[in-house]
């Protein structure tokens, strides 16, 4: 509806409804967020960290509040015990993660020894098709094959320091964040509250961050019970197959399994290498990739539905879209935080009337119909 003039000249304006935005420009302001989050990725990364922690750890801080215990003191304690459990889980493996890294020459020589009898046929058909096409183009001179260029890359120890600074500051920063999360949480959602102008949108405010918390802390701690009860079982089976340092697979299969499929995949094909490396056939080397496939599937498919409920049940497509798309931001810290930024946008779609088809798509539930 246009501008209604009178008499006088003035105008009267006339409240309108704003209409939507055509899709290019939604595609092209999707598109500048994404590479915005991929280019300040070092900043951002850190502080998404230190949120999805906060909605993880806050419980236990309130908890401590009400056993009398300052906030302050509460999210030095919770923030310590994060820090003590993941130091001493990381130098509970250094041993014997340090009897595969040792000599990895070695270890790459006598594991394509053992598998020469795999690519010794994919050799061979290789060698045929560049006969073929040596026959086809009639050309098989030396001097016109293509002079390879070799790109000096750098070296690993600069690669290693500029990586390892980065991790340092971007530890300090998702700690001392989170730090003031916790401390400062309350704070923060009364200002939150006040600047809201009306008090439904007050309400829902409330609602929204107290949702997004009991969900994150609740998928959380809840995949966290589980991949502890599958690492120590694929831990123990490992150990029955008699595969050295059967605690680091365990472990590793407990850490990988906060990434949904990828995850699996990874500690198959790890567990197939070791195994290749630790036993004289191959028949037996699959032994020890196929419980950990079998294991791993029964989790996944009637285990971890059971315990999370429908509630908490997540659309496997945009599961793996969400590991993709955040994977292609953030590498694999972006994969590690993908599923709970995708239960975050669930919660909070869920809260919204203009959101609803987007919470329906997200959910993994199906609805019956009768037609």
């Amino acid at each position: 509806m246009s501008t209604a003039q009178n008499l006088s000249g003035s105008s009267s304006l006339i409240p309108v409804s704003a209409a939507p935005a055509p899709l290019s420009i939604r595609l092209l302001a999707g598109l500048a967020v994404a590479y915005t989050f991929y280019f300040a990725r070092a900043l951002l990364f850190p502080i998404v960290m230190a949120i999805i922690l906060a909605a993880l750890l806050r419980p236990i801080v309130r908890w401590m509040k009400r056993r009398r215990i300052p906030e302050e003191f509460g999210a030095v304690l919770v923030i310590a015990g994060l820090v003590g459990t993941i130091g001493y889980g990381a130098t509970r493996l250094v041993e014997p993660a340090q009897e595969w890294f040792q000599h990895p020459e070695k270890k790459v020589q006598e594991l394509e020894s053992k598998l020469r009898s795999i690519r010794q046929p994919i050799a061979d058909v290789e060698n045929v098709a560049d006969k073929m096409n040596e026959a086809a183009t009639g050309d098989s001179s030396e001097e016109n094959k293509p002079i390879k260029v070799t790109v000096k890359q750098p070296s690993l120890v600069n690669n290693v320091i500029s990586s390892t600074g980065q991790m340092m500051a971007g530890a300090a920063i998702t700690l001392a964040l989170l730090y003031f999360l916790l401390v400062r949480g309350n704070m923060l959602l009364c200002q939150v509250v006040q600047i809201t102008p009306t008090r439904r949108g007050k309400r829902d405010a409330v609602e929204l961050v107290h949702k997004i918390e009991q969900g994150v802390s609740s998928y959380l701690l809840s995949v966290t019970i589980i991949n502890v009860f599958l690492g120590a079982t694929i831990g123990i089976v490992m150990w029955l197959i008699g595969l050295p340092t059967p605690a680091l697979w365990g472990t590793l299969a407990a850490l990988l399994n906060f990434i949904p499929y990828v995850g699996g995949f990874v500690g198959c094909v790890m567990v197939f290498l070791v195994g290749v490396l630790s036993f004289d056939s191959l028949s037996s080397a699959v032994v020890a990739p196929l419980a950990y496939f079998v294991i791993n599937t029964i989790e996944g498919n009637l285990i971890t539905p059971a315990l999370l409920g429908r509630r908490m049940s997540l659309n496997p497509i945009f599961v793996f879209l969400s590991l993709a798309f955040w994977g292609w931001i953030w590498g694999i810290g972006g994969v590690v935080l993908a599923v709970p930024l995708l239960t975050v946008i669930k919660i909070a779609s869920e809260q919204f009337d203009s959101l609803e088809s987007l919470a329906t798509l997200l959910s993994g539930e199906t609805s019956n119909t009768d037609h």
